[in-house]
């Protein structure tokens, strides 16, 4: 997301700071930096990542806040997602630069077991949040989550300038197959899922399973007429998969955390949006992204955890051309009217030249 932003389209000079190489100079940080990290390794390691915060007070190094002092920068840029942005704020505080916050996932609930130790990590996140100075959330429903905030704005996850060929009608099948693409995490959560679409599919005919991720290959021995795994794809061949699949699959979680999937939006559901094909959507109903497909009626959605109602949808869906260009027309009107990158990215790009432009006026 990042790197479309600012490398793809060259917005402004930036240096990039990796928080894990920040070191702290003096021994008795070092000794309980050491401590921390340690403990990281043990069976207390999902209770140490609540109070990770609390140990960045100990191993960030001085001398870098030293170094940035005599050249300061206009503003920090950083992503709240684990122990990067407690940082950043310290490090924005220390030198009284405006900080800007990407929340692009919500996760205290799906990291934290423990209800008690979890508050405090809720706690940090609202910190964050209310401490930056611009906020960009990924969805509405996050912002809600997070609160009020003076300077907060939406800003969706910006798509590959690839373009793709959008013909006015769309056919479905591919050299006489109905190819359902899978593109993404196939480990975790997402391989019992993966098992179940295989199993749908199975005896449908004329349609093929693809799928395309680095852990694809997990399935390498499930491999048939009927699954086609294809590991990791450069984004050339990805985009050649993408146009010749005849419909694009999302997957939600049934068993994570609700509080993370009523808040996240998958970026890979903005990619397939301006490839014009049928995106079908199967996970929870409280997930966003299934919200998104029922209320522009721009996707195919399962929301029922169940082989028998999966399989009996797909089948349905084949046989339903309508039903495949209304929900391919509507997809791609939203990524046109909202996803196109030159729009994401000149949100990006105000806001953060308004935060600048008031923070000269304010000096």
């Amino acid at each position: 997301m990042l790197y479309r932003h600012l490398v793809e389209r060259k917005f402004m000079d930036f240096q990039v700071i990796d928080s894990r190489k920040i070191i702290a100079r003096r021994k008795w940080k070092q000794l309980v930096s050491a401590f921390f990290h340690r403990l990281e390794k043990t069976r207390l390691g999902s209770y140490i990542i609540v109070f990770k915060p609390l140990y960045d007070l100990f191993d960030f190094d001085d001398a870098m806040i030293a170094t940035y002092s005599h050249d300061k920068p206009a503003f920090i840029l950083t992503v709240a997602h684990g122990r990067g942005g407690c940082r950043a704020l310290k490090l924005a505080r220390k030198l009284n630069v405006p900080l800007v916050t990407i929340f692009h996932d919500y996760y205290p609930y799906s990291l934290i077991a423990s209800k008690i130790l979890r508050l405090f990590w809720i706690w940090e996140t609202q910190r964050l949040y209310r401490s930056s100075n611009l906020v960009f959330v990924i969805t509405e429903a996050m912002q809600k989550r997070l609160g009020n905030h003076p300077n907060a704005h939406i800003l969706a996850p910006i798509p590959s300038d690839f373009k793709t060929k959008s013909p006015k009608s769309f056919t479905a099948q591919f050299e006489g197959k109905n190819i359902i693409l899978y593109a993404g995490l196939c480990g975790g959560a997402y391989l019992i899922m993966l098992h179940h679409m295989i199993r749908a599919i199975d005896n449908i005919p004329a349609c093929e399973f693809h799928m395309v991720g680095a852990d694809s290959t997990l399935f390498g021995n499930m491999v048939n007429d009927h699954v086609v795994v294809h590991g990791f794809v450069e984004e050339e061949r990805l985009n050649q998969l993408l146009t010749n699949a005849g419909f694009l699959l999302v997957l939600i979680p049934f068993s994570h955390a609700r509080e993370h999937f009523s808040t996240h939006f998958p970026s890979k559901l903005i990619e397939y949006t301006k490839y014009r094909k049928p995106i079908i959507i199967w996970g929870p109903s409280y997930s966003t992204a299934v919200r998104w497909g029922n209320e522009n009626q721009s996707a195919i959605v399962i929301t029922q955890n169940d082989l028998k109602v999966l399989k009996e949808t797909i089948a349905k869906i084949f046989s339903d051309p309508e039903l495949q260009q209304k929900v391919s027309d509507n997809a791609y009107r939203y990524f046109e009217e909202n996803w196109r990158p030159d729009l994401i990215h000149r949100i990006f790009t105000t806001k953060i030249m308004q935060l600048t432009t008031d923070t000269i006026e304010k000096n």
